[in-house]
């Protein structure tokens, strides 16, 4: 188990990393994601982590939009909830590596004022469910990208201040500076600029392996990569990038029309 720490750093590791664990008894009654969860010894992680609230897991539920990720929402005894968050069933060789990656992050974030999750706790021995995980905070909102909600559902206004605060948000993530949060490791920042154009290419050319995929029909393309290789900028600033920032990663709030939360913080970046 681990606990945060300041400055976005790894937090570092206060519980046992082997395979011995203490049980918790009973409430084999809990969702376990049809395997995804153990949880004799995730009762006992629990009971010892830093996570908020009091007593056992007394319920649990299977939260559904996580495509890369399951998410659970538990409740513990005293009625706190949290979000649980592993990867999927059949981890990718760096499926691990990826949910500590986007703990660190949420950790990072934990005293600014960019809308994101509350980090609680991170979980980086993978004996205790099978794969590591992080705990974060259950956040009062909605996925806009699954329907509108609400006074957004007719209100122009509202929809239109929930894109201005969309851009407020990652705006502001521009602005923070890796060095103050201690993530000036979490990405490449050197050759940044030269990487782009190859890169996109390289993913834009990997679509040929799918069956029947017809081709990009982007015309065009090929001179559009030219002029960006030859009018890059000379230097540039090294700030945070969340990855995939876009409608299905945020969630809305309920009373206001602003966001209430940026999910999905895996791939970020510098």
């Amino acid at each position: 188990m681990t606990r945060r720490s300041k400055g976005g750093e790894t937090p570092a590791l206060v519980g046992a990393t082997n395979d011995s664990f203490l049980i918790a008894p009973g409430h084999t009654h809990l969702d376990d994601g049809d395997g995804l969860l153990n949880w004799a010894r995730l009762q006992a992680w629990i009971a010892d982590s830093p996570a908020p609230g009091d007593g056992p897991v007394t319920a649990c539920s299977q939260l559904a939009g996580g495509t890369q990720n399951n998410l659970f929402m538990l409740t513990r005894a005293d009625s706190t909830s949290m979000v649980l968050r592993r990867p999927p069933r059949h981890p990718r060789p760096n499926s691990n590596e990826t949910i500590l990656r986007e703990a660190r992050v949420l950790a990072a974030l934990s005293d600014s004022d960019i809308p994101h999750p509350a980090f609680l706790a991170v979980c980086a021995n993978p004996a205790v469910i099978g794969t590591c995980f992080h705990l974060g905070e259950a956040v009062d909102g909605f996925n806009p990208a699954a329907g509108l909600e609400g006074r957004y559902v007719d209100e122009v206004d509202w929809q239109r201040s929930l894109g201005r605060s969309m851009i407020d948000s990652i705006a502001s993530l521009s602005k923070m500076k890796p060095a103050d949060v201690g993530l000036t490791d979490l990405g490449r920042p050197d050759g940044w600029i030269e990487r782009q154009v190859p890169r996109w290419r390289k993913l834009l050319d990997s679509y040929t392996e799918f069956d029947g995929y017809p081709g990009a029909n982007l015309p065009g393309i090929e001179r559009v990569g030219f002029w960006l290789e030859e009018n890059q900028p000379n230097d540039f600033t090294c700030r945070i990038i969340h990855g995939d920032f876009h409608l299905a990663n945020v969630l809305a709030r309920h009373d206001r029309p602003e966001l209430a939360a940026i999910v999905d913080w895996e791939l970020t970046t510098l």
